[in-house]
């Protein structure tokens, strides 16, 4: 055979082949990826081939005589980030490069936070969702700076408590009190109160934030009422690459990443990551500089080093998963008045009473190991173990104090998720405990039993039944000064909702469920005794909607919620001079009623912008203190650090040639502050001052690295999170936590 045969014959081969398959009407009923594949493979009568573990998870699009393979191919794989390549007379399904236009695909969210994998169209949770593309783009480098994207989610008022979502901040309405309220999980791990606070939570080779707001107690039990945070990492891949990222900024600000990732055979790969940052604080210690813990209180300082084995083959999937950290933050209190003879702008902070000013620093180590076994492809069973250790060092800054407080909770969880076409649920079992000691010989425990489920059911055309419960027995027990305590708390947790299908991109439903935070005992240190308080529960009633727009480029979600709650726990102090008199006592009645908006545009492949906007309104209906020797009726008055509105706008440009500019402006309205709950007159009846700040990112991006500019709090706004005052001084004292001052820097990040 000559070579012109050679050329033509094979190209008359393809040619028939290639009209063969554009002249087949496709029709695909199931919404089972692997069966849609495999049905158009063998009409098309060419073979397929597939890692089938990038289809766990992973529904198909039904499909009517759609004309062409390639189309045919094409639709059934929206959404799933999986594309088909049709090569020497094979299908080839692969994921599709990370690398690709630079837009959000705004009909390609899969989200992890129900422990079913949903498109984030189909859930009823009011979820904001954060992934890599817009982690790396918007210069977001840890967990609190998602916060500023998000509707109703907020940074607490300061250093050493937790996060707010709809008005409750996680740690308890007050003060911290009790069993969370909101719980944040790593790569699944729930967090201790300490990691929470200074744990993993930066946000280097991160696959996924997820924020669900509202009670989850059907699914995450006890630590939930207010809602749960999920930072997903992301896991080994079966092909090589490295990133590596290197920056400075003002305020010797410095930071260095690294990211190897490496596919040691056809089942087993390994990825590794770590990050370092370190900045000094914005607050001036005149009096403080030769004490042996300053840089602790002054300097900003983080690192976290990440190990992640897969094993994969068609019917298993394990990742082992093993995390380092350490977290110094800066402290941001000042002190101004005339009374000490500074204001505000100035900064300082000089409090003499050295015994009792903390440089806190927290090292957590966590291990899991995250299992799933596929009997078939509608049949999952996931088995989770996993534990964390957090060492909290509570150190006077004169080392006067040397308190050590340690947290432990190990937990495990067998669930197994059935999918068909007109079915989806989940059934499992819990068991964890949690211990929490330190140095004052206190000790807590912290056991949990429980059984869950959650389905959505198709029963008819475009209706879907939602339902869920949860049993769980939680075991509390308490030493302290000789006294025991040990209860046991039962409660059984229902869900049920309705979903209906407006159209195949508009979806509306209505859910309501019980959300539970166990009652427990405490030690009032200031009174040298033990008390007890309450169980605590609330109703929580959710509208949804969910809709994609003008060929999916604009996507507009929206929930609307009223949630009832019944003897809160709220953490009071009963004298302002006394930190340690803190007291935990449940509240009458209380309520929250509220939504937030979603909005992202794809104005053209060079252009998006994006929106989202919280609205709450808290209120005590039946709540009195007694502080000191008043009685206050904290009636008609809304939760501390609750904005009434928060909001984010923000827009990003990428110009074809690598250019690039983008930024985001958040603002909160006014709040009470924390203060009203601390024994002290002052300010109980002003809301601090409402604040908006713009930031911006521009750089250049090319093929593989880019060099990134970036500012934070563009026009240097002050504001404060928190206020105080000295109620017995002669002449105004008065104590702040501030807000950050702007930051701004460059780094160059290279990925291979």
């Amino acid at each position: 055979m000559n070579l012109r045969k050679k050329l033509i014959l094979p190209s008359l081969a393809f040619v028939l082949a290639s009209n063969l398959y554009a002249n087949k009407l496709y029709t695909v009923e199931t919404t089972s990826l692997e069966d849609a594949i495999s049905k158009i493979s063998k009409k098309a009568e060419i073979p397929y081939l597939v890692d089938t573990t990038i289809l766990k998870g992973k529904k198909a699009k039904k499909i009517k005589d759609i004309q062409g393979l390639e189309n045919a191919l094409k639709a059934i794989l929206e959404g799933t980030e999986l594309e088909a390549i049709i090569e020497n007379n094979m299908i080839m399904i692969k994921e599709k490069k990370e690398i690709r236009q630079e837009t959000i695909a705004l009909n390609d969210v899969t989200v992890t936070s129900e422990k079913l994998e949903r498109n984030l169209q189909d859930t009823t949770t009011s979820l904001s969702v954060i992934n890599s593309k817009v982690l790396k783009d918007m210069h977001i480098n840890n967990l609190k700076d998602t916060f500023s994207f998000m509707g109703n989610v907020n940074t607490s008022d300061w250093l050493d408590s937790g996060f707010v979502i709809r008005g409750i901040n996680s740690e308890g309405v007050g003060g911290p009190s009790g069993t969370p309220l909101g719980t944040l999980y790593i790569d699944g791990v729930a967090q201790t109160q300490g990691g929470t606070r200074r744990g993993p939570t930066g946000m280097w080779d991160v696959e996924m934030v997820e924020v669900a707001k509202g009670p989850q107690s059907t699914l995450r039990g006890k630590s939930s009422l207010a809602g749960a945070i999920s930072i997903n990492t992301k896991d080994p891949s079966f092909e090589e690459e490295a990133a590596i990222r290197l920056g400075m900024g003002n305020s010797e600000y410095k930071e260095a990443a690294l990211m190897v990732n490496v596919p040691i055979n056809e089942n087993i790969a390994f990825r590794v990551a770590g990050e370092y940052n370190h900045s000094e604080g914005q607050i001036n210690y005149p009096t403080y500089k030769d004490l042996p813990r300053y840089d602790e209180r002054n300097d900003d300082d983080y690192w976290q080093g990440r190990a992640k084995l897969l094993y994969a083959n068609d019917d298993l999937k394990a990742v082992l998963t093993h995390i380092r950290s350490y977290n110094s933050p800066s402290y941001d209190d000042v002190m101004y008045g005339s009374g000490f003879g500074y204001d505000l702008s100035d900064k300082k902070w000089t409090a003499s009473w050295l015994d009792w000013i903390e440089a806190r620093s927290t090292k957590t180590n966590q291990t899991s190991l995250d299992t799933s076994y596929f009997l078939k492809d509608n049949l999952e069973l996931k088995l989770f173990l996993s534990h964390v250790d957090t060492e909290v060092e509570k150190k006077s800054i004169n080392l006067a104090r040397n308190q050590i407080d340690t947290q432990k909770e190990l937990v495990q969880e067998l669930s197994a998720r059935y999918t068909d076409d007109n079915f989806e649920g989940i059934i499992g079992l819990h068991l964890s405990q949690a211990e929490d000691s330190s140095l004052r010989d206190n000790k807590s425990e912290l056991n949990t039993s429980s059984i869950f489920g959650e389905s959505e059911w198709q029963f008819i055309d475009d209706f879907k039944l939602i339902t869920g419960f949860r049993y769980e027995i939680d075991n509390k027990k308490y030493t302290s000064n000789d006294e025991n305590y040990d209860e046991d708390f039962n409660i059984f947790l229902p869900k049920i909702g309705i979903k209906y299908q407006i159209e195949d991109k508009q979806n509306i439903g209505f859910v309501v469920q019980k959300g539970y935070r166990p009652g427990g005992v405490d030690f009032d240190d200031s009174n040298n005794e033990s008390y007890k308080y309450d169980e605590e529960n609330a109703i929580n009633y959710e509208l949804s909607y969910r809709s994609l727009w003008n060929e999916d480029t604009l996507r507009f979600n929206a929930n609307m919620f009223y949630m009832k709650w019944k003897e809160q726990q709220v953490s009071y102090q009963q004298d302002f001079f006394d930190p340690y008199s803190d007291r935990t006592v449940n509240a009458g009645e209380s309520h929250l009623l509220g939504g937030e908006l979603e909005l992202a545009y794809e104005v053209n492949p060079s252009f998006n912008i994006f929106s989202s906007i919280g609205i709450v309104k808290t209120e005590f209906d039946d709540f009195k203190l007694n502080i000191g020797s008043e009685v206050i009726n904290f009636a008609g008055k809304s939760f501390p650090q609750s904005p009434e509105i928060n909001a984010s706008l923000g827009a990003r440009y990428n110009h074809p040639s690598g250019f690039y500019l983008g930024g985001n402006l958040n603002y909160n309205s006014g709040v009470y502050s924390r203060n009203i709950l601390e024994g002290s007159e002052s300010y109980r009846d002003e809301k601090l001052s409402s604040f908006a700040v713009v930031n911006l990112q521009t750089g250049y991006r090319f093929k593989n690295y880019s060099i990134n500019f970036w500012v934070d709090n563009l026009f240097d706004k002050e504001y404060i999170t928190y206020r105080d005052g000295n109620p017995y001084a002669n002449s105004p004292q008065m104590y702040a936590t501030m807000g950050k001052e702007r930051r701004f820097g460059i780094n160059i990040e290279a990925r291979f």
